[in-house]
């Protein structure tokens, strides 16, 4: 970690991701959101995006600001940018909640709180973006940890793009029919960015570091492990990408979709494979609890 700097922010993101998650635990204990309501109601929503949004981005943001240091062996480009964005996420959040919120009649408020919030965490977000991927564009060339974080950051910016148009579609203040039919039929897309691309190819690049770091075990080499990048890379695209153009062509997204995870499903076999191979060529006999 020569020449690294840390996170001053990082355990701030990971307070608000567990109150997030807690939040979004007592709604559902309560009997608010699925599966008491549908899984399309606005309170399973209001819940859907506190622990999407709330628990697992904040919690991503905050370990990458973290790693991404180590991954490049290198100081974290523009940090100024990490507080400003956990306020506009954080209080985006808690607009879009509320917006939810509204919709449900659990709240009464004229407020356009729905357009608001996703402005606030498009902003929060694309600063989070800038600061993990201009730390990455100067470590160029990537190592493969890198490049699958890089990948997991294109998803989130996608995540965020059709959240933006689903929020002002939601709040009225679009009314173009090409955006009124992306809201209606774009969800998985936006799911499939938002779960497949930035939170689980983020994970996976920094495991690929932090695995051998911790074990004490050799890099994973060889063509397999290229191959889980390339297919996993390729089952991202081939959701977003591939959704995006069945939406406009009025195919069914769902089998693109299944196209993605068939990719995915080979990602992870060759991922898993990795991953094996860390825990045998270990020289750390003894695990710890982290790594069990």
């Amino acid at each position: 970690m020569t020449g690294a700097s840390l996170s001053r922010w990082t355990m701030a993101y990971f307070a608000a991701a567990l109150l997030s998650l807690l939040a979004a635990e007592a709604l559902m204990i309560s009997g608010y959101g699925y599966p008491a309501d549908g899984l399309r109601a606005p309170s399973t929503l209001a819940v859907v995006h506190l622990s999407a949004v709330g628990g697992l981005s904040l919690l991503m943001c905050g370990a990458l600001f973290q790693f991404i240091p180590v991954l490049v062996n290198g100081p974290l480009a523009w940090a100024g940018l990490t507080l400003p964005a956990l306020l506009f996420i954080v209080s985006g959040l808690g607009s879009l909640v509320s917006g939810f919120m509204t919709m449900d009649g659990l709240l009464e408020t004229t407020a356009p709180l729905l357009p608001i919030g996703g402005l606030l965490l498009c902003t929060g977000f694309a600063m989070a973006a800038a600061t993990i991927g201009m730390t990455l564009m100067r470590s160029r060339p990537l190592p493969l940890s890198s490049a699958f974080v890089a990948a997991g950051l294109a998803g989130l910016l996608v995540a965020a793009a059709l959240g933006f148009v689903f929020t002002q579609v939601l709040g009225g203040t679009m009314s173009v029919p090409v955006f009124a039919d992306i809201a209606a039929r774009g969800v998985p897309i936006h799911a499939a960015a938002g779960v497949g691309g930035w939170v689980a190819m983020c994970a996976i690049g920094v495991s690929y570091r932090l695995f051998p770091m911790f074990l004490l075990s050799p890099d994973a080499q060889g063509p397999g492990t290229r191959l889980a990048f390339l297919l996993a890379a390729g089952a991202v695209v081939t959701a977003i990408a591939g959704g995006l153009a069945a939406l406009f062509a009025g195919w069914p997204v769902p089998n693109v979709l299944l196209l993605a995870a068939i990719s995915a499903v080979g990602a992870a076999a060759f991922y898993g494979r990795d991953v094996i191979y860390f825990y045998r060529a270990r020289r750390r006999r003894e695990l710890e609890l982290n790594m069990k």
